[in-house]
């Protein structure tokens, strides 16, 4: 019986090397692929979620993001463009959203929330409000009510690190409870320290 040649057993073993390294290769591939498609699928879940880039920036998966979700089944919303005295100060975060009735676009209330990192911030943004109210810039005392004061109506409510305002348009001041329990229902556990309000007639009081 004749012996192989040395050549022949070096190229039969090269063979063999190679295509085990392509099969090795192969599964790499598969691999990297699947975790690409899992990318792409994950990315593609989260941007059906959102109605738009605005109120993308808005909302988030947390509390605040599930609670905005669920009045958006009665109302239509948008980004709000308000503005108000707190915006000078040193914030940690703000939301602004504008909710609107869908039989009637005129029917507008804005959500202002505004975060601060600690309460002495806070209290510093909330007492130089107080020293230049509405658009007249009165001073207005802490617990005194006032009148004729030249605000939109509004309620806010100042809780140890956040100021929630709620600004009602066209007389919408008398839909307040309804505004007032979703706020409060969305800061549930946190202290309520002040709440203040301006109604249709112009009378601003504390609660």
């Amino acid at each position: 019986m004749k012996q192989m040649k040395p050549s022949i057993l070096v190229v039969f073993a090269l063979t063999i090397i190679i295509s085990s390294c392509q099969e090795k290769q192969v599964v790499q591939n598969e691999i990297s692929i699947d975790e690409l498609i899992g990318t792409e699928t994950k990315e593609k879940v989260i941007g059906d979620s959102l109605n738009s880039e605005e109120l993308y920036e808005q909302t988030d998966s947390s509390e605040f993001g599930l609670w905005l979700s669920e009045l958006t089944v009665n109302y239509d919303t948008s980004l709000s463009h308000e503005s108000t005295l707190f915006d000078r100060f040193k914030i940690e975060n703000k939301k602004q959203i504008n909710f609107h009735t869908r039989d009637s676009i005129s029917e507008k209330t804005n959500l202002l929330i505004y975060y601060f990192s600690d309460t002495t911030s806070l209290n510093n943004a909330f007492y130089n409000w107080l020293d230049c109210f509405g658009a007249d810039c009165l001073e207005v005392a802490l617990n005194k009510n006032a009148t004729l004061i030249n605000q939109t109506p509004m309620i806010c409510l100042i809780y140890p690190t956040k100021i929630a305002m709620i600004l009602f348009e066209d007389g919408m001041y008398e839909k307040s409870s309804f505004w007032l329990n979703q706020v409060k229902f969305l800061f549930k556990g946190n202290q309520l320290k002040y709440r203040l309000d301006v109604d249709n007639n112009k009378k601003l009081f504390w609660r």
